[in-house]
C-alpha cells in the first residue's frame, strides 16, 4: 500500500534554517511534542505539498504567511522561498509511476507562486493532484483530520453526512468525472456539429467554384471557336474581293489594250485621212494648172475619195463610240476596283481589328487561365480543408467512442459504490441500533 515514507521541510511556517528531515514507517506513526512545537504545522506541510489552496485551512492569513518569518527586525535572513517534498513507497505501484519511490514536491515564493515537482522534475498541479486522486489522496479529502473535524462530524446533517460518505468511498470523485465526461462530451458533439456544418458549407462553396470553372472554361472554348469562325468568314471574304479584284484588272487591262489598238487605228485612219486630203488639194492645183482635162477621172477618183473619206469617218465615229464606251467601262471599273480596294481596306482594318480584339481575348484568356489556376487552387484548398474537417470530425467521432464507454463505465463504479454506500447505511444502521 503507498504511504509516506520520509518528509523534508524547509522554511515552512516554524520550520526555518536547516531543511527537517522526519521518517515514516508503514502503519501507525505517532508525532509527539510540547504545546507550540510545530505538531500541527507538519499536517499543514502535508496539505501544502499535496496542492492546497486555501490557506485558511492551513491557519495562514494568506499564502506568503506559509514562508518562515524568523529574522529580526531589520529584516536580514527573512526566507524567500519555502519547499515541502514527501517521498512515498510505491512498491506495489499504486501510483501510477513505474518506480518503487516517487517524491512530489512543491516551492512557494513570496508572490504567491508555486512550482510543483514529480520526481524531482517540473509538472503542473492539475497532473499531480490526478495522480494522487488515483490512490485517493487530496488535500481536501477525509484522509486528512485536521483539529475539531472529529467534532465537528458529530454535528454533521443527514445530506452533510451522505455527502461525507460519498467522498469516503469515492462516488463523489466518479460524479465528478462523470460531469466532466458530459461536459466533453457535449463539448464533442458541438464540435462535430459545427464541423459538420463547415462541411457542409465548403462543400458549397466547392461546388460553386467548380460550376464558375465549368462556366469559364466553356466561355473561353466558345470565344475561341468564335475568334476562329470570324477570322475564317474575313479570310475568305477577302480571298473572294481579291479574286474579284484580279478579274476586274484584267478586264481594264484588256480593255486598255484594245482602247490602245483603237487609238492606234484612229491615228493611222486620221493619217489617211490628211494624206488624201493633201492628195485632193494637189488635184485641185493640178486641175487648176492644167485645166479640165482630167477633170472627169479626177471627179471619179474625188467620188471614190469621198467615199473612203465618209466610210472612213463612219469608223472614226464608230472608234469614238467604242472609245467612250469603252472609257465609260473603265471608269465603271475603275469605280469598281475603288469600292473593292476601300472594302479591302475595310476588310483589312476589321481584320485588324479582330487581331487587336484576339490579342487582347488571348490576354483575357490568360487572365482567365490564371483565376482558373486559382479557383483550382482555391478548390483544392477547399477539397483538403473539407478532407482535414472530415478526418477530425472522424477522429471526434472516433473519441466519443471512448468516452462513452469511459462514462458506461464510470456508471457502473458509480452503481458499485451505491451498493457499497446502501451496505455501509445498513452498517451504519445495525452501529445505531447497537448503541
Amino acid at each position: 500500500m503507498v504511504h509516506i515514507s520520509r518528509m523534508v521541510i524547509r522554511n515552512f511556517k516554524s520550520f526555518g534554517g536547516d531543511p527537517i528531515k522526519l521518517q515514516f514507517q508503514p502503519g501507525f506513526n505517532i508525532i509527539t511534542g510540547p504545546n507550540g512545537s510545530g505538531k500541527s504545522n507538519i499536517l499543514d506541510a502535508v496539505q501544502f505539498v499535496l496542492g492546497e489552496l486555501g490557506s485558511k485551512r492551513m491557519r495562514a492569513p494568506d499564502l506568503s504567511g506559509l514562508i518562515y518569518d524568523g529574522a529580526g527586525e531589520d529584516q536580514v535572513g527573512r526566507a524567500q522561498v519555502a519547499q515541502v517534498t514527501l517521498y512515498f513507497d510505491n512498491r506495489d505501484r499504486g501510483l501510477a509511476v513505474d518506480r518503487s519511490s516517487v517524491s512530489i514536491g512543491r516551492k512557494m515564493d513570496r508572490d504567491g507562486k508555486s512550482v510543483y515537482l514529480l520526481n524531482g522534475k517540473r509538472t503542473s498541479r492539475r497532473q499531480l493532484v490526478d495522480l494522487l486522486e488515483m490512490v485517493g489522496i487530496t488535500a481536501g479529502g477525509y484522509n486528512i483530520v485536521l483539529q475539531g473535524t472529529a467534532t465537528r462530524l458529530s454535528d454533521l446533517t443527514p445530506s452533510e453526512r451522505m455527502n461525507a460518505l460519498e467522498d469516503l468511498v469515492g462516488i463523489r470523485e466518479y460524479d465528478q468525472k462523470k460531469a466532466d465526461a458530459r461536459v466533453k462530451l457535449n463539448e464533442a458533439e458541438r464540435k462535430i456539429e459545427v464541423a459538420s456544418a463547415r462541411i457542409e458549407e465548403i462543400k458549397k462553396q466547392v461546388n460553386e467554384l467548380e460550376r464558375q470553372r465549368n462556366n469559364a472554361i466553356l466561355f473561353n472554348l466558345l470565344n475561341e471557336e468564335e475568334k476562329k469562325l470570324s477570322a475564317h468568314r474575313l479570310t475568305v471574304q477577302i480571298n473572294s474581293l481579291e479574286e474579284k479584284l484580279n478579274e476586274i484588272d484584267a478586264q481594264i487591262k484588256e480593255k486598255t489594250d484594245e482602247l490602245k489598238t483603237l487609238e492606234e487605228e484612229r491615228a493611222k485612219f486620221a493619217e489617211e485621212k490628211k494624206q488624201a486630203q493633201q492628195r485632193m488639194d494637189e488635184f485641185n492645183r493640178e486641175a487648176a494648172e492644167r485645166g479640165n482635162t482630167r477633170l472627169p477621172l479626177l471627179r471619179s477618183d474625188l467620188v471614190g475619195k469621198n467615199s473612203l473619206k465618209e466610210s472612213l469617218e463612219t469608223r472614226q465615229r464608230e472608234i469614238d463610240q467604242r472609245k467612250l464606251q469603252l472609257e465609260r467601262s473603265i471608269l465603271e471599273k475603275q469605280g469598281e476596283i475603288e469600292t473593292s480596294r476601300n472594302e479591302v481596306e475595310s476588310r483589312n482594318t476589321r481584320l485588324q481589328e479582330i487581331s487587336k480584339e484576339e490579342f487582347e481575348l488571348n490576354n483575357q484568356l490568360a487572365g482567365k487561365q490564371k483565376e482558373q489556376a486559382e479557383l483550382n487552387q482555391i478548390i483544392q484548398s477547399a477539397r483538403e480543408t473539407a478532407e482535414q474537417n472530415q478526418l477530425r470530425l472522424e477522429s471526434l467521432t472516433e473519441s466519443l467512442v471512448p468516452m462513452q464507454e469511459s462514462l458506461t463505465g464510470i456508471e457502473t463504479d458509480i452503481n458499485k459504490h451505491v451498493l457499497a454506500r446502501d451496505s455501509i447505511d445498513e452498517k451504519i444502521s445495525n452501529f445505531k441500533d447497537r448503541r
